[in-house]
């Protein structure tokens, strides 16, 4: 229960224009750390934030995306939108949260060769 619940205040917190940007930027993080990966209700709540108006807020979204983008093609799609995003650290971050996901596949794919 208390998951769910940290879950949707955080979710509600980061959709919050009224909400300050260190607020909204602890919530993303939040989501990162609590959520289980492929929550499509937090991966929809981080898709509603890639346009906050603080770079802080963008970053941490990133961050918490590439938890998701693993197993959650939408997610993996908001990633690459991200890559066009009009602060050059927040591309970075994307583009690497990309490339870190495509090493991991490559991997995962190596396990598996010759059984």
């Amino acid at each position: 229960r208390g998951d769910a619940e940290v879950l949707q205040v955080s979710e509600k917190v980061l959709k919050s224009a009224a909400e300050h940007r260190t607020v909204r930027a602890e919530a993303a993080k939040v989501l990162q750390e609590v959520a289980l990966a492929g929550n499509m209700s937090v991966v929809a709540a981080l898709e509603s934030s890639i346009s906050d108006p603080d770079r802080f807020v963008r970053l941490n979204v990133v961050h918490a995306l590439a938890i998701h983008a693993k197993v959650e093609d939408r997610a993996f799609q908001t990633l690459q939108a991200l890559t066009e995003d009009q602060d050059r650290a927040i591309q970075k971050a994307a583009q690497g949260a990309i490339d870190r996901i495509d090493v991991q596949d490559e991997y995962d794919e190596e396990d598996y060769e010759g059984f």
